[in-house]
């Protein structure tokens, strides 16, 4: 009610009513009947016209009121996180310097990139990081496995060659799972391996993964061995992926060469129990390492 009384006394309406009244007084004086007919109707789509413009105007300023106070309540939010903070400042400076930019077709390319980067930050928002074919997932992976509550890690190698997890970033990443487990984190690794790693009639994997494998198991993974072929008719299986703790789950897409193409972490307690699931349905699957060996040594 407040901004209809405001328009109502606006200089616009009030012009346009004065002029209506000066006009319909004059044409009650002297004009027929249905040229004050005519009067009346063009004064009314006037009026209306100019109700219409001012309810459009209110709602654009009422937009705006309602940006600036996103604006304002994501700055108060920062102002107690120096990262994200330093972070805001900066992609707020580059907005600026983005602005003053007046090439069209930049701007338009510019305006298709940030719509992409939006929906990332929606998906950071709801709890899920997404890196695409690059390494430094392996950055969040490490913060997590060295995370002081930590005290569990169950996670499933998909290997889809014997190149896998065994460049510079991979040993890395699993010297990262012995000193967890030096302290006291449990780690269990469900290894999934094709019929050319593990040939059928064969009790061990071929000696071209397995030095890789009895590292771990040397360093207290406690490992266990699954056939690609045992699981390929699952729903969603096989998978590569981690559960740490009660806190995130990371999954991993890697190419024929077993290069990372995609590495999705995503936080929270549905995600977790899901991950679980799939972990002990995959683990039905699986034999012990040590099962192996002993029969290994049996054999011999």
């Amino acid at each position: 009610m407040g901004s209809s009384r405001r328009f109502l006394h606006q200089p616009p309406f009030l012009f346009a009513s004065l002029l209506g009244s000066l006009t319909s007084g004059v044409a009650l004086v002297v004009a027929p009947l249905e040229v004050q007919i005519a009067i009346l109707g063009v004064i009314i789509s006037i009026l209306a016209g100019l109700v219409l413009t001012s309810i459009e105007q209110h709602a654009r300023r009422e937009a705006s009121r309602a940006e600036l106070d996103v604006v304002g309540r994501v700055i108060e939010a920062v102002s107690d996180d120096r990262e994200l903070a330093g972070v805001y400042r900066h992609v707020s400076q580059a907005f600026l310097s983005l602005i003053q930019q007046t090439d069209p077709i930049l701007r338009s390319a510019a305006v298709t990139k940030l719509l992409g980067i939006a929906n990332q930050l929606g998906e950071m928002a709801s709890g899920v990081i997404m890196f695409h074919e690059t390494e430094s997932w392996r950055t969040a992976y490490e913060e997590l496995l060295l995370w002081p509550d930590l005290k569990g890690y169950r996670s499933v190698s998909w290997v889809k060659c014997p190149s896998y997890w065994q460049d510079a970033p991979g040993r890395q990443s699993l010297r990262v799972n012995y000193e967890a487990i030096q302290r006291g984190v449990v780690i269990q690794r469900i290894i999934v391996l094709p019929a050319e790693l593990w040939p059928s009639g064969q009790l061990l994997p071929s000696e071209t993964i397995l030095p890789w494998i009895l590292d771990q198991r040397s360093h207290g993974v406690q490992t266990l061995l699954c056939l690609e072929s045992e699981i390929d008719h699952e729903a969603g299986l096989p998978l590569d992926f981690g559960v740490y703790g009660d806190r995130a789950v990371g999954t991993q897409t890697l190419d024929e060469h077993c290069r990372t193409q995609e590495f999705r972490l995503e936080f929270g307690a549905e995600a977790v129990k899901l991950a679980e699931e799939r972990w002990r349905l995959l683990k039905l699957h699986a034999t012990p390492l040590e099962n192996l060996l002993d029969d290994d040594e049996g054999t011999a």
